[in-house]
This record gives structure tokens, sequence and C-alpha cells, in this order.
């Protein structure tokens, strides 16, 4: 599957699109990752929301980036989020007064009023996930993970959801075989893995170019004059005025 067969994810605007990364989120505003971020993700006016999955003990997709939660947890609670069941989780207070959320939340939250790129940061919590998806048909979700073996088995269980290609590093004559390999409709490389070529291949066969993580106008433009098709960033709405949209 790629974009072509994906109605939503072609860019006929010709715009930059920007996936609000965790949400959008910054120093004294909200968190990432929870229903303040996604909010304002939306209030801004964001192309997208992009969000992290990790899975509790008891099964329950989370909306979380770690694997533990020390970085996030207002006293600095250090549990492992793989550990614990998912209703202690949700109730331990992160900085900023917020919450960890359900997947199930999130997506009722957002209400299909854009794209969910949901990223999988552990393969194990894919069946869960694809779960959740199978009882919202409508939404328009791109599936991701570092954890290429689960895009591929994403691929035979739930072929109409599109996937992404996205990885931190390529060796050398891996990138074609890759795309192959999921049919991915997009590739989300970091900048350093951009290159002419790599840029045409992805051209040549419909596969959408989409940049993590940018938050500087200037590299926004740059990479919109190679041909990416658009950014993730964690303030999207700084980034939309400083384009101009």
């Amino acid at each position: 599957m790629n974009d072509h067969s994906v109605p939503w994810l072609r860019n006929d605007s010709g715009h930059l699109r920007l996936w609000a990364h965790r949400g959008s989120h910054h120093e004294g505003g909200p968190l990432e990752n929870t229903f303040g971020a996604f909010v304002l993700a939306l209030v801004e006016g964001a192309d997208g929301i992009e969000l992290d999955v990790h899975l509790s003990a008891d099964g329950v997709p989370l909306v979380f980036h770690d694997e533990t939660t020390r970085r996030l947890a207002a006293d600095g609670t250090d549990w492992v989020v793989a550990n614990e069941p998912a209703d202690r989780l949700m109730s331990l207070p992160l900085r900023g007064g917020h919450t960890i959320p359900t997947l199930d939340q999130v997506l009722e939250l957002v209400d299909d009023a854009v794209p969910v790129n949901v990223e999988i940061k552990d393969a194990d919590a894919l069946p869960a996930v694809l779960e959740v998806l199978r009882r919202r048909p409508g939404a328009r979700i791109l599936l991701s993970s570092f954890a290429v073996d689960a895009m591929e088995v994403a691929r035979h269980a739930a072929p109409h959801l599109p996937r992404a290609l996205l990885v931190d590093r390529l060796p050398e004559g891996a990138f074609e075989p890759a795309l192959d390999r999921l049919a991915a409709a997009t590739w989300h490389p970091c900048g350093a893995l951009l290159t002419p070529a790599r840029i045409a291949q992805c051209q040549q066969r419909g596969v959408q170019i989409h940049v993590w993580t940018v938050n500087d106008p200037t590299e926004a433009l740059r990479l919109a004059a190679l041909g990416v098709d658009g950014i993730f960033t964690d303030r999207a709405g700084t980034m939309r005025r400083a384009l101009g949209r």
C-alpha cells in the first residue's frame, strides 16, 4: 500500500504537512503525549498528530513515550510501564498536573479531526493496538515503529492501515528492500538520512517523506525545497506561523 491508495495521505495543497510530535508541547505549556498537548495541536491547526504507545502489564495501550515514568512523573516515580497495570499508571500525577491517557481515549478526543500517526514503541503492543483501531474503522491512522518486524506483521494483519518505514539508521543497500518489505506509504527518517537518491526513490514509488523532529523554520524550509512532504514538530502553531500558513 502506498499513498496512491490512501486518499487522505495525499498532499494536494503542496504545503509541508505539519505533524504535532507527541502533540504540541513546550516548556511552560502542555506536557507531551497528554490531552493538553493534543488539544493544543488541534487548536493550532496541526495537519496531523503523532503519539507513542506502550502496553501496560494488563494489556492496555497507553499513550506514553518512555519505557519508565521517571522523566515525566511529578515526583520522579520510576515505574516500568510494561510492569504496571493501566489503572495505576493512569492515576500517576505527571508534571504540570497531567496524566497518562489510553490510546482509545486520545482517539476519542481527536474524533478523526486530523490523521493520527500511532508509533508503537514495543512490538508486543501491536495486537492490542490493532484491536483498538478495529473499533474505530473511520479513523485516519498511520502506523509506525522502529520495530520493523512489527510493521511487517501489521502489513498482513491489517493491510488497510498505511505503514511508515521509521528508521534512525540505514545500512548501504537496505533502503529499497525495507520500503518493499513493508509496502510503506511513508518514510520517516531523521534529517541525516536524507540523500537526493533516497528522495528520488521515494518520489518514484509514491512514498511520502516526513522528517523528525524539526523545530527550526529555516530547516523546515530547506527540507521543503528538497521535496520533503512533511515534518514532525513539537510546536505546530509556531511552525505554521513561521511558514506563513
